[in-house]
């Protein structure tokens, strides 16, 4: 099954762009040549959710600590590329926050991005579909500069074809509940499509008003209570579902207990994602697999293939891309006999 998932094209709708980082690209730029390690050794040991959560944001620290200049920018970014394009993604949705290196500006940053978007497909030789896109991310810590993101995406959106919308993330137990709420609303205004990172803590208040903004679709959900995945239901918001990622923020406790994937009543659709592919060492191929074998290993060899078929479609269809592009991967994926 490995190496069909390997094959078959995949759509990736949660990834970010730091936390894709190689290995041997972050130990050959850190000061510390072997952060890796440091890193997998307050990673690794099992401690509580908020203290496991505030972890993986003291690992973004040190990656950004590696990804100074705009030169390391743009080769990270066409290695993220590369990764996902050499398992045969077909979408892969990448997340960024605004950041302001040394002499730059943070619009200095986002158009290294794009540049280093383009000029990979320019490269590629592929002739297989790849279909690369960006999200600018609205940072729970960094509420302040919010709606200057929100308005650098809008204006960029209508330069390039790269920039499609917004997400929030962050530190969950970071950010002005009402802020957040604001800057959502804001997006609304101006068209611009967002999903968010909601329930990755236990707060009921905070997940139900967040769900009440109405997200394309909601990252993680990992806390969701049953009220919840009601109004997930009534707003037909779909779900992005990072199992290495929440194992090791110890939001869940195994693979097979992901409470969304086990609520029998939600109706939405799943996408299987890495969060990030790097500092996690994971890819897509191996999230679809921890999928099947604890949640769809009930299912025959061809349903499970059937199933990563109708993933993929599923994705294609929630993803931020224009229709007509929509269309034509689907008509590529269906074509593919299983």
């Amino acid at each position: 099954m490995k190496e069909f998932i390997k094959s078959f094209p995949k759509v990736e709708l949660h990834t970010h762009l730091n936390g894709g980082i190689r290995e041997e690209t972050l130990n050959k730029w850190h000061k510390n040549k072997e952060v890796t390690k440091y890193i997998d050794s307050f990673l690794s040991p099992k401690t509580n959710s908020q203290k496991a959560m505030e972890n993986c944001f003291k690992s973004f620290d040190l990656i950004y600590e590696a990804t100074t200049t705009l030169e390391r920018i743009k080769q990270l970014t066409k290695e993220v590329l590369e990764d996902y394009d050499n398992e045969n993604c077909i979408i892969v949705e990448i997340r960024t926050s605004p950041r302001k290196l040394e002499g730059h500006s943070i619009l200095d940053y986002y158009n290294t991005v794009i540049e280093s978007f383009q000029e990979y497909l320019n490269n590629r030789n592929k002739n297989t579909p790849f279909y690369p896109y960006l999200l600018f991310s609205i940072n729970r810590s960094k509420l302040e500069i919010g709606k200057e993101t929100i308005d650098i995406a809008n204006e960029l959106r209508k330069q390039n074809n790269f920039v499609k919308g917004i997400e929030l993330s962050g530190n969950p137990y970071k950010g002005d509940i009402n802020k957040i709420i604001e800057l959502m609303n804001y997006s609304k205004l101006l068209n611009m499509p967002f999903t968010m990172h909601i329930a990755e803590k236990i707060d009921d208040n905070e997940m139900i008003k967040l769900i009440e903004c109405k997200p394309s679709r909601m990252g993680h959900g990992t806390y969701v209570n049953n009220e919840g995945i009601d109004l997930m239901n009534k707003y037909n918001i779909d779900c992005e579902i990072c199992l290495t990622s929440n194992m090791v923020s110890r939001s869940i406790d195994n693979y097979n207990n992901h409470p969304i994937l086990k609520n029998k009543n939600y109706k939405g659709k799943l996408f299987f994602c890495c969060d990030d592919r790097g500092l996690f060492r994971t890819c897509l191929t191996n999230e679809l697999l921890y999928a099947i074998d604890n949640y769809y290993n009930n299912l025959s060899e061809i349903e499970q293939k059937n199933l990563i078929k109708k993933l993929c479609l599923d994705g294609i269809n929630a993803s931020f891309l224009e229709e007509n592009i929509k269309n034509e991967l689907k008509e590529y994926v269906e074509k593919i006999n299983i």
